[in-house]
């Protein structure tokens, strides 16, 4: 492969006001649009642990590796341009995929999933493996620099590999540490769902108490209610209600009708 390749995966014209950093621009080699820092050729996101050295600065070379990549993504075919028929029908289906303008699909769409409460306990992942790699993973970062999560995951799996017992017994032991802590937590632990399918953070204790409280003064508020309506109610008036109650049929006897 010539040295001169990687000029073939750099844009024609560079602009030196921004970020040096070249960007794999769907294998056709591009230059980072953002603006570069006052001290640094590179924006903040590819100074960052010399990210900008995985594709190189856009007037320089490309490692081998990522040069090879570059190749093979050239050599692909492209892939054929859709015609205005084929977009209007893709542009039809994401309208009707997402429910605007389709009344009937709007109604058979699922209803939205709970917001998660970001206040529960956090369940620990990953078992001893998830602590070992939350314990090493700058260390990791650092011997990758610039490669995604996958592949610090990969890395991290592969140092797992060959760790020695007793790590692997105190990663263990880690685990089963915040297994136990997490487990006590959701004891106390409550979720309330809101009016708007989220929940909050709600814990045993006083706050459990007043709601037990008020519920109990509902029921109070209602039996006496109820009491009330079942007693007889109290007479109005005084004594002429008890006269015209004793002397009603003989009054209307007497009045012409």
């Amino acid at each position: 492969m010539a040295t001169a390749d990687w000029k073939k995966f750099t844009p024609a014209s560079i602009n030196k006001s921004q970020c040096m950093a070249r960007t794999w621009a769907e294998g056709k080699g591009g230059q980072c649009k953002k603006d570069k820092g006052d001290k640094s050729d590179f924006c903040a996101g590819h100074a960052t642990s010399d990210k900008y050295k995985v594709h190189g600065r856009v007037d320089g070379p490309i490692s081998a590796a990522k040069l090879a990549q570059f190749v093979a993504e050239s050599r692909k075919p492209e892939k054929p341009e859709l015609t205005e028929e084929e977009k209007a029908a893709r542009a039809e289906k994401r309208k009707a995929k997402g429910g605007s303008g389709n009344a009937e699909g709007d109604e058979e769409r699922s209803p939205k999933r709970a917001k998660k409460d970001p206040n529960a306990p956090k369940r620990p992942a990953g078992g001893a493996f998830g602590c070992f790699l939350a314990a090493n993973r700058k260390t990791f970062e650092k011997e990758c620099p610039g490669a995604a999560i996958t592949g610090v995951a990969k890395l991290a799996s592969t140092k797992w590999k060959e760790a020695s017992e007793a790590d692997t017994k105190k990663y263990q032991k880690q685990y089963e540490e915040k297994k136990a802590a997490y487990d006590e937590a959701m004891k106390s632990y409550v979720p309330i769902v809101t009016a708007d399918g989220g929940q909050k953070k709600r814990f045993k204790g006083a706050a459990e108490k007043s709601v037990e409280e008020s519920e109990e003064a509902s029921e109070e508020k209602i039996q006496r209610l109820k009491e009330g309506s079942e007693r007889t109610q109290a007479p109005c008036w005084g004594s002429i209600w008890v006269f015209l109650g004793c002397e009603q049929e003989d009054l209307c006897q007497g009045v012409p009708w």
